[in-house]
């Protein structure tokens, strides 16, 4: 992950650069890993319940650090990642999957719901299937 992360800090140094943040979930270990730059956050959402937090700092104009965390990331759980576009007192305990038919649905809420009126906003939802393996 840092090397993806230092590849694109690279990439980005002629340009404003950006936030970033990454989710990759190992099915077959039953963890999610998150590394986050910039306001990006992540939220598990089921079996988890943890908030994932980025570090400071914008890719391409030198990172400082990019550590990740790998979490319990089990069938049923859900990853919802979201800029600071999205208020971060968003409850997603109110927001539970089984009411939406798509995670698409579900991000389009929380950005009715918590966008900011005056940022930009990222919403990217993600749904372990529970089916077999």
């Amino acid at each position: 992950m840092k090397a993806l992360f230092e590849g694109c800090d690279l990439a980005l140094r002629k340009t404003r650069g950006c936030a970033m943040g990454v989710a990759i979930i190992d099915e077959s270990r039953n963890e999610l890993t998150f590394t986050g730059i910039g306001n990006i956050e992540a939220r598990i959402v089921g079996s988890n319940g943890k908030a994932l937090s980025s570090y400071p700092g914008i890719v391409g104009t030198g990172l400082r650090h990019v550590k990740s965390e790998t979490l319990p990331f089990a069938k049923g759980d859900s990853v919802v990642l979201f800029t600071d576009g999205v208020k971060n007192r968003m409850p997603l305990s109110d927001y539970p999957m089984q009411a939406y038919r798509e995670p698409r649905e579900l991000a389009k809420a929380i950005i009715r719901d918590w966008g900011r009126e005056t940022d930009d906003v990222g919403v990217i939802v993600c749904v372990r299937e529970v089916g077999d393996d």
